[in-house]
């Protein structure tokens, strides 16, 4: 029997992932700072060079899926050096318990398609050029290159774009605009819902797709290359929002607010997925609507 780490296992996708890979009869194990209900895990910070080791010489993983990350663009402005801490000081300590093993682990490090700089025109390919223009991007773009030092190790990349479904805490779109919306419907604030920059357009798929094709980069991918993970449709944030609005019987005022504007926002990105497809035969398989309905369905049932 394999054994699987998950890394951020406590997190908004690493309960997904590992029922994902329970489903194969993988033993899963994760790492967190906090006690995951859905596995047995090893409590620390991934800043911690000592306790990631120990975790790792304990579990001794055949794979290891890294999720544990400061995930939050927005958030990232305002806290660079964390950012950086957490996403590739801690990168840099997977990678070193992974050398202190026994027996070779095959590891697959969660980046992200913001790094890729401005594609208007089509969907990133894993060939653009990257950059940032975040501390969150930037921070992916320096983890990415302790990847490709790493040649004595087995790991796959996958660039994953937008990702929502249900639990996925605010301050992320798609779960602010539902909980801002159940509020009102709850009668628990004034039927007005605050929103930041509603032009930019992304490319969302559904967690539950997600970890499938995370599971099958490490079951496929090859080693040292990296893969977008994404719908390759762009939505404009205000059509996303309008679908919420439209599932809501309530009466809702919408409303601009500078504050929930980020310093900088890039107009369009998304992802070109043929990479990932033609290697591992992955597809999304969620529609975006019902992915929505599920948001707002996770927060009408949340107390």
């Amino acid at each position: 029997m394999k054994t699987v780490l998950i890394t951020g296992v406590a997190g908004f996708v690493g309960p997904y992932a590992a029922a994902e890979f329970a489903k194969t009869g993988a033993r899963v194990v994760g790492f967190d700072r906090n006690e995951s209900a859905v596995c047995h895990t090893y409590c620390g910070d991934i800043r911690d060079t000592l306790v990631v080791e120990r975790a790792f010489q304990d579990a001794q993983p055949d794979v290891v899926l890294h999720l544990a990350g400061f995930s939050s663009v927005a958030e990232s402005w305002k806290r660079p050096e964390e950012t950086f801490a957490i996403n590739v000081e801690g990168t840099r300590n997977i990678l070193e318990a992974a050398r202190s093993l026994s027996k070779p682990s095959r590891i697959l490090v969660v980046s992200s398609g913001e790094l890729y700089l401005e594609t208007f025109d089509r969907g990133a390919v894993e060939t653009d050029p990257i950059g940032g223009d975040s501390p969150y991007a930037k921070s992916r773009v320096e983890q990415e290159r302790l990847v490709q030092e790493a040649t004595d190790l087995e790991i796959v990349v996958a660039r994953a774009f937008n990702h929502t479904g249900p639990t996925q805490p605010p301050p992320f779109v798609i779960p602010y605009f539902a909980s801002e919306i159940v509020k009102i419907e709850r009668g628990e604030h004034e039927p007005i819902l605050r929103v930041g920059n509603l032009a930019p357009e992304r490319d969302f798929s559904d967690v539950r797709d997600v970890v499938r094709a995370y599971r099958l980069l490490l079951e496929n991918g090859k080693s040292h290359e990296m893969y977008n993970v994404c719908s390759s449709i762009p939505r404009k944030i205000s059509d996303v929002l309008e679908m919420m609005l439209g599932l809501s019987t309530t009466t809702i005022t919408v409303e601009s607010d500078p504050a929930l504007f980020r310093p900088v926002d890039c107009p369009i990105r998304f992802g070109d997925p043929s990479k990932i497809q033609n290697e591992t035969g992955w597809r999304p398989v969620i529609p975006f609507e019902q992915t929505v309905a599920d948001v707002l369905a996770y927060w009408r049932n949340t107390k």
